[in-house]
């Protein structure tokens, strides 16, 4: 945690200079020149934010966000993100007030915004900033559990009397609706993943004991290069009679991939070892998505991969033991942990370091998270993933399985909704903006610790997250709007009967099915706000 934590008493004026820019403007206009705006947040921090022109759209440091650096899409509190590239990138950084306000321009990020047609797509950032925090926080909780984290003049778009307003956190009644963005979204759509080039990211003492294998005809292609790297003749020999090199002198070749498409990686004297480059595909995507949902590395040198499912799921231990081996080429063995768990485990260090490592997957349940590249899968292999999370922590297992087998999608399990759970904050979010990338919303319930009974026995459980997703979407209530607030008059006796004062369950509004005769409104979604609670402030990050 940084300094910037601590809120400043008494301390004036910097929330005057971050606003010295602002005027009143149309929303149209609005849109039009805020297009780098964050768009929307999930999970436990909720879908609710956008961002007013001029710098004064504070977030908290950890609430959790989705941006693009070069080629990869990353999910990642805001805080952790800005605090990596000011202290990266420090002599460029730009301060103010006393050091109280820092800014840095960069390239390369891009965070999801509204594009022109009010679509959510990914927008160049310009600059970072971090400021101590010099006004209240307020937690804005929206119907269906989700919340968001603001400083009190944080601006947030809401509906009122027909028209969409922008009113600063502070001026949110319990009553409105706010503006959520209501399309689906994609990151790069990568097609391989190339392990060679990610482990080559790490350094040289973690690949240490690293090799590629099956590389004769690479020796050959690259003699002379490799010959350079190593002192005596004999080692040269050494290396084609293991058929094997050393990843540490791999890394210096500059190879391209297809000179080790059908190479292995492993560790020396190790076994099982792996494809170089794997295929982004269902069967990846499937195992990641049980790995994030019941999946563990072990040992100080993460010698084994456990994936621990119900001793009474027994096809989908048989899925997982053939996943593991379709994926990664490793014969898995299947041990019983205890009465009601049996582990899947992946005997394999160089597994368990891409898990750890490289998919950057977490190591146990409360650390999980949505591993690398996820993010970047195809729309199908996106959603395949959170079928695999589903049937590994989530319900109905049986159903979700059975729409596996059949390569199914979400709205083919038979019944109306999933429920996913996990003990990750992190993961939880995650999830939800995964969701949200396929065209999906979900309500979110935080569950506290407790015991619960589970085939007779009674076992502790810590605070956990259940995330709810309706199978047929067209019926959540993203897709209606407030009736009250849109319709502008109704001629036919019928329609208005049904639109008289009508309460969906626990709202306190009325809301009506877009395609009714309304005012126009953009193609975003609407969400009632619940309770508006302070609490107390935490360090900021920004993005403009």
């Amino acid at each position: 945690m940084t300094s910037y934590q601590s809120r400043l008493g008494g301390e004036e004026g910097i929330a005057e200079e971050l606003a010295e820019s602002q005027r009143s403007i149309s929303i149209a206009e609005f849109f039009e020149k805020n297009r780098h705006m964050l768009g929307f947040d999930s999970g436990a921090r909720g879908l609710v934010t956008a961002v007013k022109e001029g710098v004064d759209n504070s977030l908290t440091w950890s609430t959790p966000f989705v941006y693009r650096d070069g080629d990869e899409t990353i999910h990642r509190p805001i805080g952790e993100a800005v605090d990596e590239l000011i202290e990266d990138n420090r002599k460029a950084v730009v301060t103010k007030r006393g050091g109280d306000l820092e800014k840095l321009r960069v390239d390369r990020l891009e965070a999801l915004s509204f594009d022109d047609a009010y679509d959510v797509d990914f927008q160049r950032i310009s600059s970072v900033f971090r400021h101590r925090v010099n006004s209240d926080v307020f937690r804005i909780t929206v119907e269906g559990g989700r919340e968001v984290e603001l400083t009190d003049y944080h601006s947030v778009f809401v509906l009122r009397d027909g028209e969409v307003v922008s009113v600063e956190t502070s001026d949110i009644d319990e009553d409105d609706y706010v503006v959520l963005p209501d399309t689906a979204w994609s990151g790069a759509n990568v097609d391989r993943l190339d392990f060679v080039s990610e482990l080559a990211q790490l350094s040289p003492d973690r690949t240490e004991a690293v090799g590629l294998y099956g590389v004769e005809q690479l020796i050959d292609e690259h003699y002379d290069a490799i010959r350079q790297q190593v002192d005596t003749q004999y080692r040269m020999n050494d290396f084609r009679k293991c058929d094997r090199l050393p990843f540490n002198i791999v890394r210096k070749l500059d190879l391209d991939p297809e000179a080790y498409r059908d190479c292995e990686i492993g560790y020396r004297y190790g076994r099982n070892n792996v494809p170089a480059v794997v295929p982004v595909d269902e069967r990846l995507a499937e195992l990641l998505g049980v790995y994030a949902a019941e999946g563990c590395v072990t040992g100080e040198d993460h010698e084994k991969v456990y994936l621990s499912l119900g001793t009474h799921e027994s096809a989908l231990i048989a899925r997982t033991e053939r996943l593991v081996r379709s994926v990664f080429g490793v014969s898995p063995s299947t041990v019983a942990a205890h009465e009601t768990a049996t582990n899947v485990t992946i005997p394999s260090k160089i597994v368990g370091l891409l898990f750890e490592e490289v998919f950057d997957a977490g190591t146990g349940a409360s650390e999980n998270r949505v591993p690398r590249y996820v993010f970047d899968f195809p729309r199908d292999l996106r959603e395949r993933f959170l079928l695999g999370y589903a049937a590994g922590d989530g319900y109905p297992t049986e159903s979700v399985i059975e729409t596996l087998e059949r390569e199914g999608d979400i709205d083919d399990v038979p019944e109306d909704r999933l429920v996913l759970s996990t003990s990750s904050d992190r993961l939880s979010s995650g999830l939800q903006y995964l969701l949200s990338s396929i065209g999906y919303d979900a309500t979110h319930e935080r569950v506290d610790a407790g015991t619960r009974t589970i085939q007779g026995r009674s076992i502790e459980f810590g605070d956990s997250h259940k995330l709810y997703v309706h199978t047929d979407q067209s019926s959540v209530s993203r897709r209606r709007l407030p009736a009250d607030e849109v319709v502008s008059g109704v001629e036919d006796a019928k329609l208005e009967a049904r639109l008289r004062p009508r309460r969906t369950a626990g709202s306190g509004r009325y809301w009506a099915r877009v395609g009714t005769r309304r005012r126009w409104v953009p193609p975003v979604h609407w969400q009632r706000t619940g309770d508006r609670g302070e609490r107390p402030d935490r360090a900021s990050g920004q993005l403009r």
